[in-house]
């Protein structure tokens, strides 16, 4: 049996049968959290699309066997596109509509379905500490206040709050959380 290992895809079946988190959003796409990258079906479950994480080409270099015949490292314009890695823990909408994205090493990025283009803003730093987001609550920055900058949850590290840490849009993680 020959599997095809792709950075994205898009078909009937899901990426794997592992969900650390699913949501639906206003617009009625849902969103998959996985073991195995981002999932999203913007036709209520009929069909979706997946993308893995920019450590993907790793795994795939050094799973048991070796990677596939013809297989070729992603460029790292190509990996660019993809989330931070693939093991994603939980997911929130904010009030802009994008969708934030928690990860099990490398903090949290969102993602702005408008653009199709990831952010990970503050929480580059890939192995600190404390960037394993396992919940998160964002705030709501549309009303100009600034005062409600949200929460996020890490399994090491406790609930942590960005509030006057952080610039509009991003929630840092890690170390720079006020954590409890």
């Amino acid at each position: 049996m020959s599997r095809t290992i792709a950075a994205s895809a898009r078909g009937a079946g899901l990426s794997t049968a592992l969900m650390n988190d699913i949501i639906v959003a206003r617009d009625h796409t849902v969103y998959a959290a996985t073991t195995m990258g981002f999932v999203i079906s913007r036709d209520r479950g009929r069909t979706w699309e997946y993308m893995r994480g920019q450590d993907w080409g790793e795994k795939v270099k050094r799973r048991v066997g070796g990677p596939p015949a013809g297989f070729v490292m992603p460029t790292k314009e190509q990996l660019a596109a993809l989330p931070l890695e693939d093991y994603l823990t939980c997911l929130a909408e904010d009030a802009a509509g994008r969708i934030w994205v928690g990860t099990r090493q490398h903090g949290y990025e969102v993602y702005d379905p408008k653009s199709g283009k990831w952010d990970a803003g503050d929480a580059k730093g890939a192995g600190r500490e404390g960037n394993d987001v396992w919940a998160m609550l964002p705030g709501d920055r549309t009303n100009g206040t600034g005062g409600d900058e949200g929460w996020v949850g890490l399994y090491s590290g406790g609930l942590g709050s960005g509030a006057g840490k952080m610039p509009a849009g991003r929630m840092k993680s890690g170390g720079a959380l006020a954590s409890g």
